[in-house]
């Protein structure tokens, strides 16, 4: 037997992704248009279940047992909004207390810590997967789920109930270390792929709940079995290093941030040592704008002081070192409140130029001026430096994080490539133009030890 979820809330897994991709959304008063209306109209279960998720995080950070605590909290609330007032008050409420962000992180933590949620196949089976929240925001949960007892109280068997409702694990196959693992259908597909191919790319896309962890640390172990196989765990920042770590089981592999790739890429290769940032790389050094405009001598521009022609600078080589383009432009100049001309913007994107130059290759090692990772990823981009070929799989999440300079630095480097995402922002590029890609909408199982 598989392990049982602890608890399964009462929302959908399509709702949850849709709260998820609500987050990357641009346009804040259309999300919080679309907040509203499904607080209005969604079950008031899936609406309490939303608020519970987002406090996953900080349950994790207290050391509380978390499925227990959501499960508690969820019954109180479940008992609070029974008179049609209360209900009201909480729908009302609900899009002020609710914070896309937290709740895009608790769903991350759901899996690892025994949550499940209740899939769309499970609530209205016909319905077509694509289609956005629009069509069932006002749709109750089917009788059938019978989360609630005869009271309208929370049941607390509820979940062991519905755990054994479900067997969406049709097919056997043969793991790393002789395991055998059940798998869905589109699972065993991809996963059966790779290992025809291990050595070549793959895009694993996948929306909250889809197994794409799970697939991934099968992939992960199967790379480990071969002695000439080196694979590094790649992703964006230290957090999302530890956590991708800790659900891949996977705490002796190698694993770095981009920006700390990119200091290992630029540690092999052969450049003057006064071009190499020492401790200018450290987080915590940092300079004003007025002391970077008086190491580099900058002078007033238009109506500008040197202070903010040194800020304008440094915002301009930001958007450079985000941008696909090899030469700093006008386009990369932020939004100037003060009128400049044509000369003064020329003489902006020069100041911009020099402070690009001075920080990569200093000509004079008296400036020191600081070095972030973008600045190191886009330098070994523009120089064509590739991932040191010790390496041979390269692992990345959140693969939609990737900068255009990193998406070039990979593309340029001979590794197989192994990316996760999901299907709100598809990577692009990444060495993945000849890569096999799979979605995956079914939640993920464990493994299996063959008897």
């Amino acid at each position: 037997m598989r392990d049982e979820p602890k608890l399964i809330l009462p929302i959908t897994d399509r709702q949850v992704n849709s709260l998820v991709g609500w987050n990357k959304e641009p346009d804040g008063d259309e999300v919080i248009a679309k907040l509203e209306d499904w607080a209005a109209n969604a079950p008031i279960e899936q609406v309490i279940s939303a608020l519970l998720i987002q406090q996953v995080p900080t349950l994790i950070a207290k050391r509380k047992p978390v499925a227990t605590s959501l499960e508690t909290v969820l019954a109180r609330l479940i008992e609070t909004v029974k008179g049609e007032a209360e209900e009201a008050e909480l729908r009302r409420t609900a899009p002020q207390q609710i914070d896309l962000q937290r709740i895009t992180d608790g769903a991350r933590h759901l899996a690892p810590y025994g949550i499940d949620v209740l899939r769309q196949a499970e609530t209205e089976p016909d319905m077509d997967a694509e289609k956005g929240l629009a069509g069932f925001l006002g749709t109750k949960i089917p009788e059938p789920l019978d989360y609630l007892d005869e009271h309208g109280s929370w049941d607390f068997e509820f979940t062991v109930r519905q755990h054994r409702r479900r067997d969406p694990f049709i097919r056997e196959v043969d793991a790393a270390g002789g395991q055998i693992v059940k798998m869905t259908d589109p699972q065993a597909r991809f996963f059966n792929t790779f290992l025809s191919q291990p050595d070549e790319s793959a895009h694993l896309m996948s929306f909250f709940g889809g197994g794409k962890t799970y697939l991934a640390k099968e992939m992960l172990n199967v790379i480990e079995q071969h002695k000439e196989f080196h694979p590094v765990i790649l992703a964006l920042t230290q957090d999302q290093l530890q956590g991708l770590l800790g659900r891949l089981n996977a705490p002796n592999t190698k694993a770095r941030t981009f920006g700390q790739m990119a200091t290992e890429i630029l540690a092999n290769q052969n450049i003057p040592s006064q071009w190499r940032p020492g401790k200018r790389r450290n987080p915590q050094y940092m300079l004003t704008s007025a002391e970077i405009a008086r190491r580099l001598q900058m002078q007033p521009v238009g109506r500008l002081s040197a202070s903010s022609v040194a800020d304008i600078a440094m915002k301009a080589v930001r958007r450079f070192c985000m941008s696909g383009q090899d030469f700093l432009m006008e386009r990369h100049l932020p939004t100037i409140r003060d009128r400049v001309d044509q000369i003064d913007r020329a003489a902006l994107v020069g100041y911009a130029q020099e402070l690009w130059d001075e920080t990569v290759e200093p000509s004079d090692p008296a400036s020191e001026l600081p070095v972030r990772a973008y600045h190191l990823i886009k330098y070994c981009a523009l120089r064509g430096f590739t991932i040191p070929e010790n390496y041979t799989h390269l692992i990345i999440d959140e693969a939609h994080d990737l900068s255009k300079p990193m998406m070039q630095i990979l593309d340029a480097s001979p590794q197989a490539i192994q990316t996760m995402g999901d299907p709100y922002q598809r990577v692009r590029g990444a060495g993945l133009a000849g890569a096999f890609e799979q979605k995956l909408t079914v939640s993920p199982s464990q493994n299996h030890p063959k008897p």
